[in-house]
């Protein structure tokens, strides 16, 4: 018996300190997922503890299941166990991180300065600033906006938090790429002068003129008129003019236009020759002249006669002329204009100022 007691002592003093007596197992749970409790939640999560309650007993901590439902950057949390025979002891602590709420898109920052007063007029880059409170931000996503046109259309921000919340926000920019319609132009030569008139230019802010020399550019104009008078030019030489049609977002479009100033009392040719729709028929004014007669004969034949106060005079495609209705019909017509002084009753007329045609095709 002896023997077998020292034997079981000696068994004993050679057996490690661990063999002899393990420390009680502690493990734990995070549901959802990941259940290793790393990392972010976006959600409530629950941290639930486990042990062998035969073998040890909570000691310290929170060893319930607890469920961590608020925002935080970062919560610690312990359970602690002790063996029920040896009262060794094994303590965890975890730290839960918790963010439910999405980031804050702050700002959208454009690539480059507004192209023309408070427009972009063609594709602009942005970046995004953000901000997130627990998590914090870990990136903005930058977007190219190339349309629609629109004043105060928006630009739309995404940003991303560390846990994963998305949000958005929109930015408003007045953009607009589609230019103004290009003016219909026409040069009137006088003595000494060129009229320039124009029309069509849809959507456009303002006018530019520039008479085009070689070598050089001279700015005349700058307005929403819908004529102007390049005057002390010299007879006999040909000017040629660019108008500029521009919009509210420094969009632009284009057409040039020239003439050559006479001191000879002609009629403007109508612009374009053949004609479709019905030409506005212009002249040089005639000093003192109070009044013009403008006659207007198609195959020898006077179809029209009218007295209008100013040099011009536009035509339509139907009218009255001695009881008979006329229309404008494919054809060739000549017109003449007449000077007329005083009151109209006294028919005093000067000499016709000259002769032109047009051709009607449709």
């Amino acid at each position: 018996m002896r023997r077998v007691c020292v034997l079981a002592l000696l068994l004993a003093a050679l057996l490690p300190a661990s063999a002899a007596a393990a420390p009680p197992a502690l493990d734990y749970e995070c549901s959802p997922s990941p259940a290793d409790c790393l990392g972010w939640y976006r959600s409530a999560v629950t941290l639930s503890w486990d042990w062998n309650q035969l073998q040890a007993s909570p000691s310290a901590g929170k060893c319930s299941s607890t469920t961590f439902s608020g925002d935080t950057a970062g919560t610690e949390t312990f359970c602690e166990v002790r063996d029920n025979g040896t009262g060794e002891k094994t303590r965890l602590t975890l730290v839960i991180h918790v963010d439910r709420t999405p980031p804050s898109v702050d700002a959208a920052v454009p690539a480059r300065p507004l192209d023309h007063g408070d427009w972009y007029n063609r594709p602009v880059g942005f970046s995004f600033q953000g901000s997130d409170a627990t998590s914090g931000l870990q990136s903005c996503t930058p977007v190219t906006y190339s349309g629609p046109d629109g004043a105060g259309v928006q630009v739309q921000g995404t940003c991303r938090d560390r846990a994963g919340n998305v949000a958005s926000a929109a930015f408003p920019l007045n953009y607009d790429v589609t230019p103004p319609g290009t003016p219909d132009a026409r040069a009137i030569p006088g003595d000494g002068l060129v009229r320039i008139e124009w029309s069509g230019a849809q959507g456009a802010d303002a006018i530019e003129i520039a008479r085009l020399t070689p070598g050089a550019t001279a700015a005349l104009y700058r307005g929403g008129g819908s004529d102007f008078v390049d005057r002390g030019l010299e007879n006999g030489v040909a000017y040629r003019y660019r108008l500029t049609a521009i919009d509210r977002a420094g969009n632009t479009a284009t057409s040039e236009v020239g003439a050559t100033p006479t001191s000879a009392p002609l009629l403007a040719p109508v612009p374009g020759g053949r004609l479709k729709q019905p030409p506005l028929l212009v002249w040089k004014k005639k000093k003192r002249a109070t009044y013009y007669n403008v006659q207007v004969f198609r195959s020898g034949r006077k179809i029209l006669s009218r007295w209008p106060r100013t040099n011009r005079l536009q035509l339509r495609r139907t009218w009255r002329f001695r009881g008979r209705k006329y229309r404008l019909r494919p054809g060739r017509y000549v017109w003449y204009v007449f000077p007329g002084y005083g009151k109209r009753a006294a028919r005093n007329y000067g000499r016709a100022l000259g002769r032109r045609t047009f051709v009607v095709t449709q």
